[in-house]
């Protein structure tokens, strides 16, 4: 559901001109983005270093 603030800030954009609404949405992409990549600064991907000193698991095994 969609709420009342939601839809008072939607009847106030549209009310803008179009240059307004240009600034706003460049500035909402900039948010996003900056939410995006502070996600991916607090989750970072592990990546996995191959190293050759290592014994081959079938090695170890036996």
């Amino acid at each position: 559901m969609i709420s009342h603030q939601l839809l008072e800030l939607e009847q106030s954009i549209h009310n803008l001109s179009l240059e307004d609404k240009l600034w706003l949405l460049d500035k909402i992409f900039e948010q996003v983005r900056g939410t995006a990549e502070n996600q991916e600064e607090s989750n970072p991907q592990q990546t996995l270093n191959y190293d050759e000193r290592a014994k081959p698991i079938w090695e170890i095994a036996v």
